[in-house]
């Protein structure tokens, strides 16, 4: 696979991965689940930002910075998609 289809499959599969997380989570208690989400999620947006550094050498330094910003765009909106559509709440008690 090509260094640039291969940046992008690495990254749909790890923004896949981000959406699904809160359904895989769903027995886990209100707080935990929300920490847990949150973690994953900067741990999803450090590792896509990083896709366009850590493939193969061709692309100017623009283009990689310019690739990591979108990717790091996507998956801040994958992030907020998977936290609404997985239904994970906010605030779980007021007291």
């Amino acid at each position: 696979m090509p260094g640039k289809h291969a940046a992008h499959a690495i990254t749909g599969a790890l923004l896949l991965a981000l959406f699904l997380f809160p359904f895989l989570t769903r027995s886990v208690a209100c707080e935990q689940r929300l920490d847990i989400y949150f973690y994953a999620g900067v741990a999803a947006l450090l590792a896509v930002a990083a896709v366009p550094f850590v493939m193969p050498a061709g692309r100017p330094m623009g283009a990689r910075v310019g690739w990591s910003f979108a990717f790091a765009a996507a998956c801040v909106l994958v992030w907020l998609a998977g936290l609404f559509a997985g239904d994970v709440r906010i605030m779980c008690r007021l007291f």
